[in-house]
């Protein structure tokens, strides 16, 4: 994903990221400049690789090292995923939780506030379709997995 700016957002219809618009932009630059902000209701960015890669004072280039990037323009590839340009493989991911000491639920924040309802909406269709089912341990999981996430609209 990428944009002129570089900045996503969670659509609230679709639950998929968009461009952010520039009025939300201003929304980001209040909240940037201002200690009485109300974090809890902008939505997540769907990662925070740069985040992290900054308060490490690391380089890209570093990054891309320690990740066992292979080839030319390691660099570059470290910025994609920061952009939100492509989604790390699984190994990157674990290898970025290893680098910055964070889970990967928050590393990659938006994309998993995306995902998590998902699932448990699934879990609910699921749920009803096994109703009956013999085995009364798979249906309290059922139940407790549709039930854990709410639907996250911002």
């Amino acid at each position: 994903m990428s944009s002129r700016h570089g900045v996503f957002c969670k659509h609230a219809n679709s639950g998929k990221f968009a461009p952010l618009h520039q009025s939300l932009l201003h929304v980001y630059s209040l909240a940037l400049n201002s200690n009485e902000f109300d974090y809890s209701i902008m939505p997540s960015l769907p990662n925070y690789l740069r985040t992290n890669r900054k308060q490490s004072a690391l380089s890209q280039e570093e990054v891309a090292f320690l990740l066992g990037v292979k080839g030319l323009d390691k660099g570059g590839k470290i910025s994609r995923d920061e952009s939100y340009a492509r989604v790390p493989t699984l190994e990157f991911a674990l290898a970025y939780e290893a680098i910055y000491g964070k889970p990967i639920r928050e590393l990659f924040a938006g994309l998993y506030e995306q995902i998590a309802p998902e699932v448990s909406a699934r879990a609910k269709i699921l749920f009803y379709r096994k109703n009956g089912s013999a085995d009364p341990k798979r249906q309290q999981i059922l139940s407790e997995l549709a039930l854990r996430h709410k639907e996250l609209v911002v």
